[in-house]
């Protein structure tokens, strides 16, 4: 008998402890959608892996990175594939005189913010907004076609005519110029210099030379492409073959990266449970310690939770929770603590003319706090606790409470279903 008591005790904690994660859980997930957490760290973590701002928002001005995002902000996911893909086209085609200028375009939009007044920045935002996608046709085509070097020609003069029409980004434009053509000059050198590069295969040889030219645009990347291309020049590789042999190490490097920033944000999104779960918990008064000691003092209250724990499972299991945003989480709260002391019930003490209200007790005192003129004392204080007792008593119940829910739902549900199963079981016949 005494061990079901225990046993319903626990199922009655771990019950609350799973009610109040599974709110907690959708109130963050609520933020992280609005505040666009996954997003920002996705982006994050890519711009730490490609070491560069602007080769970061080249890759996302990708129609295949723009197309995993239907609500035109940034993806919360890429695929392996897809990255892959897109920096393999932005290697192949960084030794191209159109990548160098986007390149540093990127940087120009920093720069805008000078121009005034509002109507004339918008203006300068649009024109250079249209050559970008002029720079990205020239950089999705083959050089040497007339056509091409049309194209090129056209975006060179589109550029010169922007720092002309605009004096407060002239210069920055004139020095984006001036790097690229450096940067061309230095990205021919080493390709001249590049061992039996141009006895490779056409897409090889274009491989090769638009890694030596990223490596110009950013040498702080230029260790890690060294270490995408161990293997993939040997002789006996077929061209195909030294494609699909990079395309799987920047897959592998792209997921492995990806492991890291899903540690990182679980750490993240679990420190936010805690504090979404300590002020639900705070504003509710779920109280861990005041919970055990209510469920152990009522045997009714321990099965009514009880008996109401497997429907709440079964409603769980099939994603009926109606949880979708912070009311309907505070709400499924509410609905769910049956009869349990939650909630703040200060209530009205009677003095006796020789009783005092005081938060330190002693002789003649009653412990509560004066407010308008009367003494009240919270629900679940004794006459004669210390204030101070109560006041670190509650606060280790909040935050055995802010703990429970930064494990979220999905533990305690696994937890409490093993539970249930365990008590369900009983004892096996003989």
């Amino acid at each position: 008998m005494y061990l079901e008591n225990v046993i319903q005790l626990i199922v009655g904690l771990v019950f609350s402890w799973f009610v109040l994660s599974t709110a907690t859980v959708q109130i963050q997930e609520w933020i992280a959608s609005h505040l666009h957490w996954r997003a920002d760290e996705l982006e994050h973590a890519i711009q730490r892996m490609l070491n560069d701002r602007g080769l970061t928002k080249l890759l996302y001005d990708h129609p295949i990175i723009r197309s995993l995002s239907e609500s035109g902000y940034r993806p919360s996911y890429i695929p392996s594939k897809q990255f892959s893909t897109v920096l393999m086209t932005i290697i192949q085609s960084a030794g191209k005189e159109s990548t160098l200028l986007i390149h540093g375009l990127y940087s120009l939009q920093e720069k805008l913010t000078s121009i005034k007044p509002l109507e004339k920045r918008k203006r300068a935002q649009a024109d250079l907004d249209r050559i970008f996608e002029l720079a990205r046709l020239s950089g999705s085509t083959d050089g040497g076609k007339a056509i091409d070097n049309l194209i090129l020609a056209t975006l060179e003069k589109e550029i010169k005519d922007f720092g002309d029409r605009y004096e407060e980004v002239k210069d920055a434009i004139q020095s984006i110029r001036q790097k690229a053509s450096t940067d061309r000059e230095q990205i021919e050198g080493l390709s001249n210099s590049f061992p039996n590069l141009d006895e490779k295969s056409g897409s090889l040889k274009t491989l090769l030379t638009g890694t030596l030219a990223l490596g110009v645009i950013n040498p702080g990347l230029r260790l890690a492409l060294n270490t995408l291309l161990i293997g993939v020049d040997k002789p006996e590789l077929k061209a195909e073959d030294s494609l699909a042999l990079l395309q799987a190490n920047i897959e592998t490097w792209f997921n492995d990266s990806m492991d890291r920033l899903s540690g990182w944000y679980k750490r993240k999104a679990q420190l936010a449970a805690f504090l979404i779960g300590l002020i639900g918990a705070m504003i509710l008064n779920v109280d861990t310690i005041q919970l055990a000691s209510q469920l152990w003092r009522e045997p009714a209250l321990r099965e009514a939770i009880n008996s109401h724990v497997e429907l709440v499972l079964q409603e769980y299991s099939d994603g009926n929770t109606g949880v979708s945003d912070p009311i309907s989480a505070i709400e499924f709260v509410q609905q769910q603590y049956l009869g349990l002391p939650i909630g703040w019930d200060i209530n009205a003490v009677k003095l006796l003319p020789t009783e005092t209200c005081s938060f330190v007790p002693g002789p003649g005192q009653v412990f509560g706090f004066n407010w308008n003129n009367e003494c009240r004392r919270p629900f679940g204080a004794e006459t004669s606790t210390n204030g101070w007792f109560w006041l670190l008593a509650k606060a280790a119940g909040l935050l055995m409470t802010a703990s429970a829910c930064a494990q979220g739902s999905s533990f305690w549900f696994d937890m409490l279903m093993k539970i249930v199963n365990v008590r369900s079981a009983g004892i096996k016949p003989v």
